[in-house]
């Protein structure tokens, strides 16, 4: 275990500098993501409803939701940009002169990832009292109007869904960064897999409850498209956190279980030359 640690700290500081600033460019595409896209569409939505909407009430209820979202761009691009950049840069190459366990480069890099995923969700989470100052509302007024009956409405149950999201798109990224050569190839295979096992859960989820619901065979039959109206039920199930509270959630650990034995198998190669040695 000593052998293990000496050489975290000096990694995981190196590590934090070195995210550092990938972290603020997903946090900037966080925002931009959140308002350019989810803020204008609901802003449009509410202001078709009722003329006299006040869009920057509208806005200001999206502030919270920079959490879930920023923490799964994150989760999805951090990891396999902490693993290439270091092949990149010759980084692996390096370690080769010392005694560097595979297991200590994987957890420093986790945990400089963790950690500036925590931090961000904290400063949006604490921002939001300075929104609260400036519309002259109670503390806390931005960040619990989430958990309640807003548009759109962040439920503990659905902040969990994100939660387990952004652990399967972290698991997933971790596994195709320490595999591949390009960030974007590692970022399309996380979102495939990711979207493969939801897709995998949802339909196995389907069809133990299509033989129980023949409502829901009949709708799916005679939709206007049906193979498509298909797959977005199975994804929909498949993704849902429900799916998991009903027990199916076990499905979608098995599948978890492929990039987290991966990942295991991983740091089981002592030595980051035999681990990491990939050409760019």
């Amino acid at each position: 275990m000593r052998q293990l640690l000496k050489p975290f700290k000096p990694l995981y500081f190196n590590e934090l500098r070195n995210a550092a600033l990938p972290s603020l460019a997903v946090a900037l595409l966080t925002l931009l993501v959140t308002y350019a896209c989810v803020g204008n569409v609901l802003a449009r939505h509410a202001a078709r409803l009722n003329p006299e909407t006040d869009v920057a009430a509208v806005l200001r209820d999206l502030w919270v939701w920079n959490i879930p979202y920023y923490v799964c761009l994150s989760c999805l691009i951090l990891p396999a940009y902490a693993f290439l950049s270091e092949r990149k840069k010759g980084g692996f190459a390096v370690f080769k002169r010392f005694p560097t366990p595979t297991a200590t480069v994987c957890l420093a890099k986790f945990s400089a990832i963790l950690t500036l995923i925590v931090a961000t969700s904290v400063f949006f989470a604490v921002s939001s009292f300075a929104l609260d100052l400036y519309f002259g509302d109670a503390a806390f007024t931005t960040l619990f109007a989430q958990f309640y009956d807003q548009s759109p409405p962040l439920s503990a149950l659905r902040f969990v869904a994100y939660l387990f999201c952004a652990v399967e798109l972290f698991c997933w990224s971790a596994f195709w960064g320490s595999r591949t050569r390009r960030v974007a190839v590692a970022v399309l295979a996380t979102g495939a897999s990711t979207f493969a096992g939801w897709i995998f859960t949802g339909f196995v989820v389907c069809l133990v409850l299509l033989p129980g619901r023949p409502d829901l065979a009949e709708t799916l039959r005679h939709a206007p498209v049906p193979v498509l109206f298909a797959f977005f039920w199975i994804f929909a199930y498949g993704s849902s956190i429900v799916v998991a509270l009903k027990g199916f959630g076990l499905v979608r650990l098995a599948v978890l279980a492929i990039p987290l034995y991966g990942i295991y198998r991983q740091c089981r190669r002592q030595g980051t030359a035999t681990a990491f040695d990939r050409p760019t």
